[in-house]
């Protein structure tokens, strides 16, 4: 099946296909899918490599994923000295294999939905991917807003007849 480039300015949800309602999450040291994850745990972004179609995961905490090994929890770690590379493959149309050196992603529901490598045949091994926000996009919100504010206040002023001096 075919590989995908994947935009790097966008952060991604990664939802199993058997556990619809299971996103990719960190917890301590460890990713799992866990139940309507949301917050920065369970955004990730795809960072490009010097090998096209690789990519080392990293969530918006900034922990990078590690090897995965077959049925043994995946790591994460802040360290990208400890990162591995991953590619996607897709299975179907709009579903995922992230495909790793040795391994696959799983959700492994007998060890607590923990991510574990496995085959992809699973459907606990396939995964929607979907983007989310460009990255930095936090900041151009909150300019937006600061813009709206003053906006506000200076209809405010007008309409109350106050006047308004440049570089307010």
């Amino acid at each position: 099946k075919a590989k995908v480039a994947i935009d790097t300015n966008l952060s991604y949800t990664i939802k199993n296909k058997a556990y619809t309602n299971r996103y990719i999450t960190v917890s301590n040291e460890t990713a799992y899918a866990y139940e309507n994850a949301t917050g920065t745990a369970a955004e990730w972004h795809f960072e490009q490599s010097s090998t096209a179609g690789k990519y080392y995961l990293k969530n918006s905490d900034g922990r990078y994923c590690s090897d995965v090994r077959t049925s043994i929890p995946l790591a994460v770690d802040e360290s990208k000295e400890k990162a591995a590379l991953y590619a996607l493959q897709e299975l179907d149309h709009g579903v995922w294999a992230i495909v790793g050196e040795n391994s696959n992603f799983h959700a492994a529901a007998s060890q607590d939905y923990s991510v574990v490598g496995w085959g992809t045949d699973a459907q606990a091994s396939q995964w929607y991917i979907t983007a989310q926000s460009p990255v930095g996009n936090a900041e151009a919100l909150a300019g937006l807003e600061a813009l709206i504010s003053k906006s506000e206040r200076l209809v405010d002023e007008l309409s109350a007849g106050t006047t308004v001096t440049k570089g307010d």
